[in-house]
């Protein structure tokens, strides 16, 4: 995968990470029970988001719960978990800070990992106190 491939990538996840409606992130998290199975990260209540990947790439097709996902999405790609910090107390921001994947290319892992630091540097919060 060439930069310019891995770049237009990283712009679509993060669509898919900050957009609203069906197979969103952000309003995924949002409607999760925090501080539960996730835990809690530096005092900071967190969350799971589950996502549907390509495999080869890293473009992240769908976030959802596995029982609302359109079976074509979740009999065809592999699932991943983001743990999500939400900053409850001062920004409503989340921040990733963690991931977990069933399989991985290099070129999905890189991916995603671009995709989570520009995530985080774009929309997440600070993890210094203010």
């Amino acid at each position: 995968m060439t930069d310019r491939e891995m770049t237009e990538i990283v712009e679509k996840n993060l669509e898919r990470m900050t957009g609203h409606g069906e197979g969103y992130m952000r309003p995924l998290v949002l409607n999760e029970s925090m501080g539960g199975n996730a835990g809690n990260w530096q005092d900071i209540p967190c969350a799971a988001a589950n996502f549907y990947y390509v495999l080869e790439t890293g473009e992240i097709v769908y976030f959802g719960n596995c029982q609302r996902v359109p079976d074509e999405i979740k009999e065809k790609l592999p699932q991943g978990t983001f743990r999500i910090a939400v900053d409850t107390k001062r920004t409503g921001k989340l921040r990733i800070i963690g991931t977990g994947l069933d399989r991985i290319t290099l070129a999905a892992e890189e991916t995603l990992e671009a995709s989570v630091e520009e995530f985080n540097k774009r929309h997440g919060f600070d993890t210094e106190p203010a």
